[in-house]
């Protein structure tokens, strides 16, 4: 609209110029020139203006976290010991968080949410540790004990130097922990928490994570240590094992061993183990802790722990009681004072009967034995450790591009189905191309008026008035098409602005929909990760928005334009427009072969895919790449990823460049022929049309110069139209592969689907029946979990299972929820409920039926009641309810004390609350659906005994009327159920009520004598 009204006005004073001011009119088509082509060049760029905003507002934010600078800085430079000796010192070190004020004012709970979070900001910080004091020597042995939320992991965090203490201070070997490098020390210091995580790659590169400059041998002495290399090698790769982001198929035994052996590998000065053995059956953890206690030797080693058989051969215990010390002594010292360590102690154990203990060395030797007694798969794989330490196995993930190929096949039908997507819009969709219609139709109309110009120029002399008035007249149209123009753009971009955000929205919404609704297994694949999704859905629906947006509103306005401009040229002067189409070809072959250089953009996007990855797990998992220590080397990862493809990217930007030059040098070359050309045919009279305006007539009778000027003026400008087009080619290209990306997580049905099977009227009754069942998970096809597993459960009966780390217990529960389906499925073979195979039924009624506590529990960054309301989202639940499921998880009262009670935010999966208090609101989440079976995998594993005696109660009353089933280690919270399966390598060794399998002193009774050992 600018180039309009201001040609329109350029146009109007300069023939006023040249009437008033003898000014030559030469020298006012020049200026007129000039003004124009630069107003052009100006509103050519204008779109990209919005490049440059978006640009600002986002580095705003990417260089405050730059240049800030933070107060626990790794970078800075700090004092490097030439030896650590383990020699720590904690004195008077009080501490509390920032993001978690006191617990103490009750009077917030009555206020409003809004108003109570406004005033929470105003109370003073909830003091975790209070004056804590404490010496140990280099070599000894610490161990932390007390209820959860005390204030024990907090010393293992404050000893990595998460935070700093608020007062006090903390020495290493003399010298103050701030005043040492924080990357050396902690290299010097080995850590296992109590929630592990794996990054996505091999079991290798995730034990060779703890060091990074480890060898092969060293890694498998470290595995060999953490009682892992004996199950790793039975993976079908062996030590090259592809792990999924966070663990993804393995028990929570076997990742925490990999973690335990990645905290090893480092040989660390200082062990810090927090719950480090509490995802491990007793005799996993029995024989990690013997090789814990060998690797204790010459390390100062910290504990915290709920179990106190792990700690009784400390060289100190200290119960911590809401941030104090209460006690503190070894072992029979703390017993003999009869205080609270003691009376913990005899809450955990076990009450049963005297038996003959002679026998239980002997039996637990057979046990131990026929923990390995399987033929491995193939004894191929026995010893299978790369020597190869490339790193992440980043060319792996790269398989993401291949899977696209069907869909390279069918470009067009890409495009295609993304219309199709925005046909709910067809009435924005039409206003949109009747407003590109009409700006693109506006330009060809005023190069008729523009044409004018030179003619009105011309009469100046021999008709000042007529040229006066003329110029009055064409300046008025002028602007009544740029009125035009702005009409056209108008519906142009906010038509097409809504079918690109509503498209946008719906690919977005139908994406997440695909994705949350495929199979558990679907998850597990490497080109599935977290990153690679999140990526998905946050940048390629965005980008396909060009498909439907202003990139396309463009091309169609340049279509048009091309198309309306040659009618008129062909009208004018066929000759001049069959020389000017000669070089459209030139202009779209130079579009197409850039569309084919920019086919590499798959890989492109799957290079982002694991920048995605790497970005996420680093984020995600933030305090375990600090304790490792692997900020620079997931940067150089990172960066890693951004050079694989530079040379391609450089590549590529030289065609764009040559091709976009040559794009707008042809337009040039083009003049030049039309000149010359249209001059043949003016001195030869063959520039013939509808409208003949003779100039000269004494001197040019035949020649219709303005036929020449209108149709130079309108091809001419539908080439440099055409030119602005291409140059959108690669967001179209963009789009196109990220369209691919999407349908084809859109086009896959799930193996499992959700809704898809009956939804029995009749209520479940609880009965379970397992058939001959196998499974084998889908990444991991060689290792069968199961092997012809048959049980039967009743109404109303509790059943465990027990078994070491690996053994399958927990992949029953996954494929009762059908997280998976068995491999091996028949008439006779499967699981039933109700007496209906579990094939055959609807996921989503099954899941309704059953309420599930995991091992790792995952919550939501919301309120507590939120994340407790979450268990039974299929009705409407009410604040008692929520209220009376915390009490039988025996969180109310904690809750309570709370500042804003159960509109507490819990942070990113609970990292405000401790793994005790987590589990206990995953407990109440659980029982607010009101199960008919309820599936316990290891719920009580990280509660503090008295919580653990307190839940165990709660959840013993909840059994009472509902079907159960537990997956336990620990033997004595699964002694009262009635009947108790023991799993050995997928099979059924023994089962039974535990009086009876104690009496019958098999593979149970050995693993009950292991833990009355412990």
């Amino acid at each position: 609209m600018i180039i309009f009204c201001s040609t329109a006005l350029i146009f109007w004073y300069g023939i006023k110029l040249v009437l008033e001011e003898q000014y030559d009119p030469g020298a006012v088509v020049i200026i007129f020139f000039n003004i124009l082509l630069g107003t052009i060049s100006i509103g050519t760029a204008m779109p990209n203006y919005e490049y440059f905003a978006a640009a600002k507002s986002s580095a705003v934010e990417i260089f405050n976290t730059i240049q800030r600078n933070p107060p626990i800085d790794k970078r800075r430079e700090g004092k490097k010991l030439s030896g650590i000796k383990g020699e720590l010192d904690i004195r008077d070190v009080s501490f509390a968080y920032e993001s978690r004020p006191t617990t103490k004012p009750y009077s917030l709970i009555c206020l409003p949410v809004d108003i109570a979070k406004a005033e929470w900001q105003n109370f003073p910080l909830s003091q975790i540790l209070e004056n804590l004091s404490l010496k140990v020597e280099p070599g000894q042995t610490i161990a932390f004990v007390g209820q959860s939320g005390s204030g024990k992991s907090t010393i293992i965090h404050l000893l990595q130097r998460f935070y700093d203490s608020v007062s006090g201070q903390i020495l290493v070997d003399g010298h103050d922990i701030r005043d040492l490098d924080l990357q050396w020390y902690r290299s010097q210091v080995g850590v296992v928490e109590q929630e592990t995580f794996l990054f996505a790659g091999t079991v290798e590169e995730n034990i060779r994570m703890g060091n990074l400059n480890a060898t092969q041998l060293q890694i498998v002495e470290a595995a060999k240590l953490a009682n892992a290399h004996d199950f790793i090698l039975q993976l079908p790769q062996g030590y090259q094992t592809w792990i999924a982001e966070g663990g993804g198929t393995m028990s929570g035994g076997q990742k925490q061993r990999i973690a335990i052996a990645r905290a090893l590998v480092r040989s660390p000065k200082i062990l810090l183990l927090d719950e480090a053995t509490s995802a491990l059956d007793t005799k996993s953890e029995r024989l990690v802790q013997a090789a814990l206690d060998g690797a204790r030797a010459g390390r100062t080693v910290i504990m915290v722990a709920h179990r106190l058989t792990t700690v009784r051969d400390a060289d100190k215990i200290l119960v911590i009681d809401k941030g104090k010390v209460r006690e503190a002594g070894s072992h029979e010292e703390l017993v003999a004072l009869g205080g609270l360590y003691a009376t913990m102690l005899r809450a955990q154990v076990p009450v049963s009967e005297e038996e003959d203990t002679e026998s239980s060395e002997e039996e637990t030797h057979t046990i131990s034995k026929s923990g390995h007694d399987e033929e491995p798969i193939s004894t191929k794989l026995k010893g299978r450790i790369s020597v190869d330490q490339s790193s992440m196995s980043l060319q792996s993930m790269i398989s993401v591009a291949s899977q696209s190929e069907n869909l390279h096949r069918k470009r067009g039908q890409v495009i295609k189905r993304m219309m199709k997507y925005s046909s709910p819009e067809w009435g924005f969709i039409v206003g949109g191309c009747i407003g590109s219609a009409v700006a693109a139709l506006t330009t060809p109309g005023f190069l008729l008026l523009y044409s004018e110009v030179f003619s009105v120029l011309q009469t100046t002399q021999q008709d000042p008035v007529g040229a006066q008035e003329r110029s009055v007249f064409l300046s008025g149209l002028m602007l009544l098409v740029a009125a035009f123009y702005l009409i056209g753009m108008c519906m142009e971009g906010y038509f097409f602005g809504v079918v690109g955000e509503r498209l946008t929205r719906r690919l977005r919404d139908e994406l997440f929909r695909a994705v949350v609704h495929q199979e558990i297994g679907w998850f597990d694949r490497e080109e599935n990760q977290p990153g690679v999704l999140t990526s998905r859905l946050a940048t390629e629906a965005t980008c396909v928005r060009n498909v439907s947006g202003f990139q396309f509103a463009m091309l169609l306005e340049a279509v048009i334009l091309v198309g309306s401009a040659f009618v008129i040229g062909f009208i004018d002067s066929w000759q001049l427009t069959l020389l000017m189409l000669g070089f459209l070809p030139f202009l779209l072959f130079g579009g197409y072969i850039e569309y084919i250089s920019l086919f590499d953009q798959d890989s492109n996007s799957a290079k982002k895919s694991q920048r995605a990855i790497i970005a996420q797990q680093a984020f995600m998992a933030n305090r375990t790449v600090t304790t490792l220590g692997l900020e620079q080397y997931l940067s150089n990862q990172f960066d890693a990823t951004l050079k694989l493809d530079k040379k391609k990217s450089i590549k590529s930007s030289v065609v764009f460049s040559v091709l976009q030059a040559l794009s707008r040098a042809l337009i040039y070359v083009a003049y030049a022929c039309a000149f010359p050309f249209g001059a043949y045919l003016i001195e030869r009279g063959m520039s013939t049309g509808f409208r003949v305006f003779r100039l000269h007539a004494d001197r040019l009778s035949r020649i219709h110069c303005f036929c020449f000027r209108r149709a130079f003026s309108c091809i001419t400008f539908s080439l440099s139209s055409t030119g602005r087009a291409v140059a959108f080619i690669p967001d179209m290209k963009k789009a196109e592969v990220a369209a691919a990306n999407i349908l084809r997580t859109l086009d896959r049905e799930p193996c499992i689907p959700k809704d898809v099977g009956l939804h029995p009227n009749e209520p479940f009754d609880g009965r379970v029946v397992f058939r001959n069942i196998s499974f084998t998970y889908p990444t991991r096809a060689l290792t069968r979990v199961l092997k012809n597993f048959s049980h039967k459960v009743e109404k109303n009966e509790a059943h465990a299972l027990v078994g070491q780390s690996g053994c399958g217990k927990s992949t029953i529960i996954q494929l009762l929820l059908r997280f998976y389906d068995i491999t091996n499925p028949g008439k006779d073979r499967g699981i039933f409920i109700n007496g209906i195979n579990l094939l055959e039924l609807a996921p989503t009624w099954i899941r309704m039926q059953m309420g599930l506590v995991c091992q790792e529990p995952n919550l939501f960054n919301m309120t507590i009641r939120e994340n407790i309301a979450y268990g039974a989202n299929f009705r409407e639940v009410t604040m008692d309810e929520i209220v009376d499921a915390a009490k039988q998880a025996n969180i109310h009262d904690f809750i309570q004390t709370l500042p804003l009670a159960y509109e507490t935010t819990v942070g990113e999966r609970g990292s405000q609350l401790s793994g005790g208090q987590k589990q206990r609101v995953a407990i109440a989440r659980a029982l607010l659906r009101r199960p008919r079976l309820l599936l316990l995998d290891e719920a009580t594993s990280a509660l503090d005994n008295e919580n653990e005696r307190i839940v165990q109660a709660a959840l013993d009353k909840a059994m009472s009327s509902r079907t159960c089933l537990v997956v336990a280690h620990r033997l004595t919270t699964v002694e009262n159920a009635d009947q108790i399966v023991v799993l050995e390598h997928g099979r059924v060794m023994e089962s039974g009520t535990a009086k009876q399998l104690i009496q019958a002193k098999g593979a149970y009774y050995a693993l009950h004598c292991l833990g009355e050992q412990q």
